[in-house]
């Protein structure tokens, strides 16, 4: 049914009404990014309705992009091999590309099943659109896209390519003079200590300098999860010298419209789709990493050993593209790739099931789970060598990050929900509580992509906490909160952390295969789908936390819970895992077939 009333799509500063109740956003994302938050305002009139509102709908969505995935993949690796005279295979494009490109088809998902419902359920104004014939899509490296999800200036080129190539409604090209300007998007790649450890400090310099003595068959441990000197410890046990790997790496190229030209991809004539569209668009928005940077990283690459058995990370395998390059090359030699369970592979989410390292590992390590031949089930790795944790005397809330917007699901509405909830709980706790209340801030939020939500968070009155992990926050707390479906949650559970969980359209953020597990926890009044009873419980349990925490029946669900999902180390954890991995031997890549699913 159209809606009757005049809108105005609100996709730019140009395409805004001076009248607030007439702007129509695609989302929150535009909405936050537009819109004067004083001005009149109403969901229903003025945002779309969005295509994925439960956890199923997100999970059928992600079937769909998957299913896209797959499909042009063969392509794209025939492509890349042709443009950069190389021969890798679809199982090392999916390790190289598969994160980028699984993230920039659900964008483009995203935004063109929210321009469609638009086009088709509202009345709307003329729209003007930009000329994106030959925009830079691209960004720097691989993780950039995280942030060009959210930038205003992208997000409109990318709506006015959709609307173009499906005509959809009525619209105007104009011209903008700053149309090929570089995003230049560059994801801080390595992570940083929030406070500088000598010993490490010392154990590196003394690694670099036995550099000279490293093997070509040495094995590669990187990013493990594990404190670092058990990370080198377990290099030890692979009968090699431990290493201080440096994948450290700067892109110094830049997009050349001229050599994008030469990338090309079979547009079907079966008509208009989503998938032609994203290969309409590839040759302009794949990383200048791995187009016009590509060489530089496979030199780069060649200072690491050339024939490794095996190599292993948690999280490396995401956005060091100089790793991705690297684990790749040697793949296609005969060496194993094994990564570990993190925090988007942590079974908890309704798109889990989808992450690209379920596409291109020979094995998965898990914290537990284990219904699958290649998944081996070990521990919660980020609770190894932690010891017991004695709590202080506050009321910790954990929020999520600010978020990008690559998800199926509206991202950014989560974030105002979350702040409803915390406005609601700052009215309905007991002014014990809340003089005892903090707030931990993601140490993932980046502050000038989100002006007003930060804006928001700085008129919330409780103190803020930012740039300590969990183990330095749960010395302070009581008791804490998590308004969303965080790995802490794993965490807390193992090192026995008392804590409450609850977040906004609560079942939408539970894998459903492990809503059981969930209601596991909803008895023993841990997790909480109603705001109401979640405030009574605080005020109920404040004065006896740990009598509620540590009793029977709560115990008891707890370790129902943690079972075959997320184990505590035990004290030969640690050698069953370099026992694996010595054990481990080079697969014959004569006989080995370019399997690109070898985990499903």
């Amino acid at each position: 049914m159209i809606n009757k009333i005049e809108k105005k799509l609100a996709i730019s500063e140009n395409n805004f009404s001076k009248y607030p109740e007439k702007n129509l956003y695609l989302n929150y994302l535009f909405y936050l990014n537009f819109a004067n938050l004083k001005d009149q305002f109403n969901e229903e009139e003025n945002i779309v309705n969005h295509y994925s509102n439960t956890a199923e709908e997100i999970v059928f969505h992600e079937e769909n992009c998957e299913n896209i995935f797959k499909s042009i993949l063969s392509e794209v690796t025939e492509e890349f091999n042709r443009f950069h005279k190389q021969n890798f295979n679809k199982k090392s494009i999916s390790l190289i590309l598969g994160h980028w490109l699984k993230r920039f088809i659900k964008i483009c998902y995203d935004r063109y099943h929210l321009l469609e419902i638009a086009f088709n359920q509202y009345k709307l104004n003329k729209v003007e659109i930009l000329n994106v014939e030959n925009f830079n899509f691209s960004t720097k490296e691989s993780g950039g896209i995280y942030y060009a999800s959210i930038n205003e200036k992208w997000n409109y080129a990318l709506v006015s390519k959709i609307i173009h190539f499906f005509s959809l409604g009525d619209y105007e090209i104009i011209k903008d003079n700053k149309n090929n300007e570089f995003l230049d998007f560059e994801f801080e790649k390595f992570q940083k200590t929030e406070k500088k450890n000598l010993k490490i400090i010392f154990t590196k310099k003394i690694l670099n300098s036995l550099n000279f003595l490293r093997s070509q068959k040495d094995s590669i441990v990187y990013l493990s999860y594990f404190p670092f000197l058990k990370e080198k410890s377990l290099e030890f046990t692979l009968g090699q010298l431990p290493s201080y790997w440096n994948f450290d790496y700067k892109i110094n190229s830049n997009f050349d419209l001229n050599e994008r030209s030469k990338i090309r991809f079979d547009i079907k004539k079966d008509g208009k789709n989503i998938e032609n569209f994203i290969k309409s668009i590839l040759p302009n928005a794949l990383p200048v990493s791995f187009i016009e940077g590509f060489k530089n990283l496979l030199d780069l690459e060649k200072k690491f050993p050339s024939n490794p058995k095996l190599i292993f990370s948690c999280n490396a395998f995401d956005m060091n593209d100089l790793f991705k390059v690297y684990a790749a090359s040697k793949q296609m030699h005969g060496t194993q790739i094994i990564s570990g369970q993190h925090g988007s592979g942590s079974f908890l989410l309704p798109d889990s099931n989808f992450i690209p390292e379920l596409n291109f590992s020979d094995y998965y390590l898990t914290w537990g789970k284990n219904d699958n031949k290649k998944y081996l089930p070990l521990f919660n790795f980020k609770t190894l060598s932690k010891t017991k944790i004695t709590g202080g005397k506050n009321f910790i809330i954990y929020t999520r990050s600010l978020g990008y917007s690559l998800t199926l699901f509206d991202r950014q509405k989560e974030n105002l929900k979350t702040i409803e909830t915390i406005n609601k709980v700052s009215k309905n706790l007991s002014q014990e509580i809340l003089s005892k209340t903090k707030i931990k801030l993601h140490n993932f939020s980046h502050k000038k992509l989100h002006k007003n939500l930060n804006q928001i968070y700085k008129e919330i009155q409780f103190n803020k906490i930012l740039g300590k992990n969990l183990i330095q926050t749960s010395k302070d707390a009581k008791i804490s909160l998590f308004l969303y479906n965080s790995t802490g949650i794993l965490e807390c559970l193992v090192l026995n952390i008392p804590f409450l969980c609850f977040w906004p359209d609560t079942k939408k953020q539970i894998n459903p295969v492990l809503l059981k597990k969930f209601e596991i926890l909803k008895k023993a009044k841990i997790y909480f789908d109603k705001e109401d009873e979640l405030i009574n419980h605080i005020n109920n349990i404040w004065d006896r936390v740990d009598n509620w925490w540590n009793d029977s029946f709560t115990q008891q669900k707890i370790e129902l819970f943690n079972k075959d999902l997320n184990l505590k180390p035990k004290n030969d954890s640690f050698t069953k895992l370099s026992s694996f991995l010595t054990n481990i031997k080079n697969f014959d890549v004569k006989t080995k077939t370019d399997d690109i699913y070898p985990l499903w």
